[in-house]
């Protein structure tokens, strides 16, 4: 069993003042606009981020789903939202704890609404419970879990508890004599960790077995604004509630051997937290923003997270060659040739990952081309083929990009790669206004920390504007 960890200023029991939100090296800060106040809590998956809207009452909060298509109303009439889970079918599962609220129609409970990445409408609270309403009288976060979902019901000083409800809709209770209970997570090795708060708010981490077991208290001393999640590895625990030196919320990481280090600072009043596995980024709401609030990994700290960078680990192309034939009307029919040497960071295998090349003009993205993996197949006649141990070749045709031949290969030393990539029928347009020209050979595209080549050549036009040479 653990002993309880207090680390002095750092997650000291005072509130944190509010203040931007600062993330240490190798992370950054991002956010995305709401159009209420955000309340209770929020998840992400599919693209889609879900965010609770509104202000206490009787039916006046609601959920709204944000994706590429805009922002867009999916559960309405809710009075105090908690905490929200997605499950891999896509149903949205969010917890009320408003329902004795005057014009509350239901509440008190767990909601769930089924095919929430697609729904076209708004659909009321009323209907979707999934434990009759009333029955988690103070319910704060819902947790899925194999086979069964977690939820927190802080109802006080030995009251509060955590319930497992089955997915036939039954609950029953996995741990009683808690106090002000709140945010849930769980982690590799069946670790389930509770944010507890007492009757002073202030807070802790403890930690229980799928079953329910105490294991011990990882973290106490925490102000009202604690909440832990699990990180990218499903053992580096992510909490908040601690105060830095100046004053403001923190966000730490608590490695499995007790290790604390800060990733942001600058937090305010937490009100949940969501950690986005597919995204490596963690979410938070904080009370009174209209916003929602990402700390994402930025390997080579340009401010994009690594998940939307085509290129986070670099080396330099040398001897690079960029020819671009046929530009201008009509559409679609240029031709481009990219070739040079780009070192390796590590094992590579284009039957696996595929490649990609960009054209980053000055102002804008001018081409940006997605080779996939998979091997070349004769019914289709497309995919890599292996050369030897050392080389590879592709060949198919993709939409906007037109007919693309590739050739890769290793150096002796396996130390780096030559590469020539054509492509014909190309969408592509450029002009001086593009100029100067940066070109990314990416070498695994579907990776967080994208490994990549980068020339950025001396580029002149022929041929009125016709063609394009770089070196």
């Amino acid at each position: 069993m653990r002993a309880p960890v207090l680390l002095g200023t750092l997650l000291a029991a005072v509130a944190p003042a509010a203040a931007a939100i600062v993330a240490a090296p190798g992370y950054s800060v991002r956010t995305v606009p709401t159009p209420d106040t955000v309340q209770g809590g929020v998840v992400e998956g599919r693209g889609a981020l879900f965010v609770g809207q509104g202000t206490p009452g009787g039916g006046t909060e609601y959920v709204v789903r944000i994706d590429a298509n805009g922002t867009s109303a999916v559960i309405t009439g809710l009075n105090a939202l908690g905490g929200f889970d997605l499950y891999s079918n896509g149903n949205l599962f969010v917890v009320d704890h408003g329902g004795n609220l005057p014009g509350a129609v239901t509440g008190n409970t767990v909601f769930e609404l089924e095919r929430s990445f697609t729904s076209s409408g708004p659909t009321g609270a009323l209907g979707l419970e999934v434990l009759p309403a009333g029955s988690v009288p103070f319910a704060q976060d819902i947790l899925l879990v194999p086979e069964t979902s977690f939820v927190s019901d802080g109802a006080g000083h030995g009251a509060g508890r955590v319930l497992r409800v089955s997915e036939e809709g039954q609950a029953d209770v996995l741990i009683g004599g808690l106090d002000f209970v709140r945010g849930l997570a769980f982690g590799s090795g069946g670790r389930l960790l509770v944010v507890n708060l007492d009757a002073s708010s202030v807070g802790s981490i403890l930690e229980y077995d799928y079953f329910g077991t105490f294991r011990g208290v990882v973290l106490s001393g925490l102000s009202a604004s604690a909440g832990v999640a699990f990180d990218r590895d499903g053992v580096t625990a992510l909490v908040t509630g601690g105060v830095a030196p100046d004053g403001s919320g923190t966000l730490v990481a608590m490695a499995p051997d007790g290790t604390v280090t800060e990733r942001a600072r600058g937090l305010g009043d937490v009100v949940d937290l969501f950690f986005s596995p597919g995204r490596d980024e963690l979410w938070l709401l904080e009370a009174g923003a209209h916003q929602a609030t990402a700390i994402c990994s930025d390997g080579d700290g340009d401010g994009v997270c690594n998940v939307d960078d085509p290129c986070t680990v670099a080396g330099a192309v040398t001897a690079p060659r960029l020819v671009v034939r046929r530009l201008g009307p009509p559409a679609g029919r240029a031709r481009v040739l990219f070739a040079g040497r780009t070192p390796l960071t590590r094992p590579f295998d284009p039957e696996q990952s595929g490649v990609r090349l960009r054209l980053d003009g000055a102002a804008r993205l001018a081409l940006d081309a997605a080779i996939p993996g998979g091997t070349f197949s004769r019914h289709t006649h497309a995919g890599w083929a292996k050369r030897g141990a050392r080389a590879w070749t592709y060949c198919g045709r993709l939409p906007g990009v037109g007919r693309v031949r590739v050739k890769l290969g290793l150096t002796a030393d396996g130390q780096a790669i030559h590469f020539t990539l054509h492509t014909k029928g190309t969408s592509l347009t450029l002009s001086q206004d593009d100029l100067p020209l940066q070109v990314i050979l990416g070498l695994d595209p579907g990776a967080l920390e994208a490994p990549c080549g980068v020339a950025r050549p001396s580029c002149v036009f022929g041929k009125g504007g016709r063609v394009l040479r770089c070196a």
